[in-house]
């Protein structure tokens, strides 16, 4: 019975503490704001706390802060942006300090919790785009994926000579990049 407990405690607090957000940031986000019906009408969500993730398209830095562009990806249960080619468009993330666009740097996957304040109108290409801007209040920089590489065994002796088998099990790149 101590043991049970003990390993339900310790898995709680495990859980717990692995959550990229603190339980009061999660509490105040309004669900009711989805992102396309927010970009479809941003003024009607002023004020409303939204999470949404994504991938880095650029960073601006201003005398007042940062602004960051995302492409916007769905998110999964551990709140990072889902991989693949699904989005419904752009928003920008308005930051009142300085982020090095280095570290913040495109191709990066970022999940925000923030607030809506309006949208703004910059070209992409030689369209105008209405981006829906959101002031940080907490933001998650995820680090970058490990590329999976198959295992050397899944070649050898399924794979003929040429492409895989005997020569090419030595001196092959690791699994994980």
């Amino acid at each position: 019975m101590k043991k049970t407990l003990l390993l339900i405690v310790c898995t709680l607090f495990t859980t717990a503490s692995c959550a990229p957000f603190p339980k009061s940031a999660l509490d105040q986000v309004d669900v009711t704001a989805p992102f396309q019906e927010v970009q479809k009408a941003p003024g009607k969500f002023l004020n409303k706390n939204v999470m949404w993730g994504g991938v880095i398209i650029d960073a601006l830095v201003k005398k007042d802060g940062t602004d960051i562009k995302v492409l916007e990806k769905g998110l999964d249960i551990e709140k990072r942006p889902v991989e693949g080619d699904v989005t419904y468009g752009r928003f920008i993330v308005r930051y009142p300090v300085f982020l090095d666009p280095a570290i913040y740097k495109p191709g990066r996957e970022l999940t925000v919790i923030g607030t809506i304040t309006g949208s703004e109108v910059e070209p992409i290409g030689q369209m105008q785009y209405s981006y829906p801007v959101i002031e940080a209040k907490h933001t998650k920089l995820w680090e970058t994926r490990a590329k999976y590489r198959r295992p050397v065994y899944w070649d050898y002796p399924f794979m003929p000579f040429p492409y895989g088998g005997y020569p090419y099990l030595y001196n092959r790149p690791p699994f994980w990049d």
